[in-house]
């Protein structure tokens, strides 16, 4: 718990007291030095929000690798006056897992091999980019070359994207994936298995080719393994397993998942890291708990779902963050505040998913500007559970 300089006068001007496990003993003490520089400090203070810091060692108590999770203390003025902090060791995960190749169907293995050839696509479009530059010196068509080479990379992740909605008497369905750049790092997908509809939407934490190249991996990963799991957890866990086997850049995703029984109306969901989602009543719209579970990709983690009762007719809400951190021209974001409000009116309305969306993206069009496009992909799904 680091305090804000000068917070507590009978403790001196810096005042943070830390506690951390030796072996089999848990110890206290002071820390020693000026942490209002250091990033896991800095940055929650900045940002008036939680932070995750950059892998880094250290040497004050345990002498490992580690990273820091900072979330900003406020008191009841609303004034921020400390950062809570929780170290976390990150294990190293040398070892690639073939699990995800062994258990996949046939009809797994060709979407694999699609998606490795969409990937290797991609590298070769980036190869023929830095040849061209090479090659001419006119920058105007060295760029049109580019911008036509990404663009084919754009359709390919557009086929990447269901591009149907599946047919039930109990099911509504509506997803948008808006692109902030030519390539995204964003992904929704979906499946119905019988009277079971099951869900998804994931953020790679990066922009361009590179999270276009992971947001591939993840969502192959993602569908081999809703396909042969029925249980959400083993479903995030393998899908875990995969991406750390396969982070040799440091990404990883927030996904969030769910599995709706048509017949009786409950859904199964397991949150990693991703923003909460929002149910939607005609009594208005609140966010589900979620479980602390960290983002994919990071270290080894057991999973926990949770599970609630739909009745008829509401709706459940998930979207990334590039929804509520959308920044006009004035830099000034769409916020989650604004988000809620618009879906308790929704709710209220009785919107169906399509509806919903639509008035989602009419309130970022007028928050954006009419010629002002976001920096970040826009992406939202809403699920309406008909009874």
């Amino acid at each position: 718990m680091a305090y804000v300089p000068g917070y507590h006068h009978g403790k001196g001007k810096l005042y943070a007291p830390y506690v951390f496990r030796d072996s089999y003993n848990i110890k206290r003490k002071q820390l020693n030095y000026d942490y209002t520089n250091y990033e896991w400090f800095e940055k929650p203070m900045q940002s008036c929000q939680a932070e995750w810091s950059q892998p880094y060692t250290d040497t004050d108590g345990t002498y490992a690798t580690m990273v820091t999770y900072s979330v900003p203390l406020r008191d009841t003025s609303g004034r921020i006056v400390a950062v809570l902090t929780g170290d976390m060791p990150v294990r190293d995960a040398g070892i690639i897992t073939d699990t995800i190749y062994h258990e996949s169907s046939l009809r797994s293995i060709i979407i694999l091999c699609l998606q490795v050839a969409g990937l290797l696509l991609i590298l070769l479009i980036v190869w023929r980019a830095v040849s061209s530059m090479r090659k001419y010196q006119n920058v105007s068509k060295e760029n049109a070359l580019i911008i036509d080479e990404l663009s084919v990379a754009t359709k390919l992740q557009h086929m990447m994207l269901p591009h149907s909605y599946p047919t039930h008497p109990k099911l509504d369905l509506c997803a948008n994936l808006e692109q902030g750049k030519q390539v995204s790092g964003d992904f929704y997908d979906y499946l119905l298995l019988g009277n079971k509809f099951i869900f998804c939407i994931g953020d790679v934490s990066s922009h361009g080719v590179g999270a276009c190249m992971a947001m591939s991996i993840t969502r192959t990963a993602c569908r081999s393994c809703m396909q042969h799991n029925d249980r959400l957890p083993e479903t995030f866990n393998s899908m875990n397993q995969t991406l750390i086997s396969l982070n040799e850049r440091n990404m990883y995703a927030t996904f969030l998942a769910g599995q709706l029984d048509l017949d009786t109306g409950i859904l199964h969901y397991c949150n990693a890291g991703h923003l909460l989602p929002y149910l939607v009543t005609k009594k208005g719209a609140e966010q589900l708990p979620a479980k602390a579970n960290v983002p994919l990709g990071i270290t080894d983690w057991d999973f926990e779902e949770q599970q609630v009762q739909l009745q008829a007719s509401d709706t459940l809400c998930i979207f990334t963050d590039g929804i509520i951190e959308a920044l006009n021209e004035q830099r000034a974001a769409f916020t989650e505040k604004k988000l809620a409000l618009h879906l308790k009116n929704a709710g209220e309305d009785g919107d169906r998913p399509q509806a919903l969306i639509n008035r989602i993206n009419i309130a970022l069009r007028h928050h954006l500007g009419i010629d002002h496009k976001s920096d970040d992909d826009l992406t939202m799904m809403a699920v309406t559970y008909l009874g």
